[in-house]
């Protein structure tokens, strides 16, 4: 059975008002839920994506008028196209697209390994390993790439991050940070780095990963003190909710610059990879 979603999920995962969908569907039918005998509304996984791919271009500045007359096929290209850094290294990620559409690990880890050696880790993630994340994520919410390979290719990311980069155990350190992301979230890779990144600065991480519930983390006094590290990832915003309404500082990272709420003065938002240098 297909999954289906109701129009206030579509509000959690969008960050679109329901109000504002309603009105969007009515005014431009822009999507054409199915309905129950109650007359509720009810989402297939293409009207999700279909809606996602319309924030990306509405936050673009694009007006949801001109959006609207788009074909499906014309609203998948001009994602891609505003959406994929500009300075990423294009013949190195179709090498890495290749391992993902083979299911080929070891390709994948000589490709890395590589880049490394001839720039660097952080000049790797930022101008391969990031773009070619987002690329991936880009080409399953435009169903040119299966679910599938999506998984495949953020879980051999983080274990190659993970097996890595060297973490060390800080004595004396600047801050602690705690690293959290939403569960079944594929924002791993980028925590890790993030992680690695501050560890190599002389701060103390402790790295938790997914979490089911931040409840715990937020009433704990273990980590009254501490500085919250999370990635931002549109299908959990009641997680941050919950982080930033508890008052702890966060630090959120956004590289793909979705993230639109500057009302938590606990909260630094980090949009660039050399930001966290």
């Amino acid at each position: 059975m297909n999954k289906t979603f109701s129009i206030n999920d579509l509000e959690r995962i969008s960050s679109i008002k329901a109000h504002t969908i309603r009105i969007w569907e009515k005014r431009y039918n822009l999507l054409t839920p199915q309905r129950t005998e109650t007359n509720i509304r009810l989402y297939t996984e293409q009207d999700l994506k279909k809606l996602l791919m319309v924030v990306v271009l509405y936050k673009q500045g694009m007006r949801i008028s001109e959006i609207a007359q788009l074909s499906l096929t014309r609203l998948q290209e001009l994602v891609l196209d505003m959406k994929i850094p500009a300075e990423a290294q294009s013949t190195i990620i179709e090498q890495l697209m290749l391992g993902v559409t083979d299911f080929n690990p070891k390709f994948i880890d000589d490709i890395i390994i590589k880049e490394i050696i001839n720039t660097g880790i952080e000049n790797t993630f930022e101008k391969t390993i990031y773009p070619f994340l987002r690329k991936v994520e880009l080409l399953w919410l435009t169903d040119i790439l299966s679910g599938l390979h999506y998984d495949f290719a953020f879980n051999q990311i983080s274990r190659f991050l993970w097996q890595n980069l060297k973490f060390t155990q800080v004595t004396y350190y600047l801050t602690h940070y705690i690293a959290i992301v939403p569960p079944m979230s594929h924002t791993m890779p980028i925590l890790i780095y993030f992680s690695h990144i501050l560890n190599k600065n002389k701060n103390k991480i402790t790295f938790i990963g997914p979490t089911n519930d931040v409840t715990d983390l937020i009433l704990s006094k273990k980590f009254a003190n501490d500085v919250f590290l999370t990635v931002y990832n549109p299908l959990n915003n009641l997680f941050y909710q919950k982080l930033l309404d508890s008052g702890h500082k966060v630090i959120m990272i956004d590289l793909a610059g979705e993230y639109d709420s500057t009302n938590y003065p606990n909260l630094r938002i980090i949009t660039a990879v050399g930001e966290m240098k």
